[in-house]
């Protein structure tokens, strides 16, 4: 999706901050996706279901991925079971 920068002087707020949030997903997400960690669900609200709503939720293999990087940042503390 290639969106010229007179089309986004146009864009309302939300419209703006929707491509914004679009391309971080694209990027920053499409990696951890394609590994299985993340998936993205996809629903529809609004009084006619006409607007989408993408939501981004973690996986048990992400929860094991994310307490890794956070142990090996020091954020979290390895405890032992």
């Amino acid at each position: 999706m290639n969106i010229s920068v007179s089309n986004l002087m146009m864009m309302s707020s939300p419209e703006f901050t929707a491509v914004l949030v679009d391309r971080w997903q694209e990027l920053e997400n499409t990696q951890l996706i394609e590994n299985g960690c993340f998936v993205v669900r996809q629903s529809t609200y609004g009084p006619e279901n006409d607007r989408i709503a993408n939501t981004t939720l973690i996986t048990g293999k992400g929860e094991l991925w994310l307490t890794k990087k956070l142990i090996n940042a020091g954020v979290l503390k390895a405890v032992a079971v």
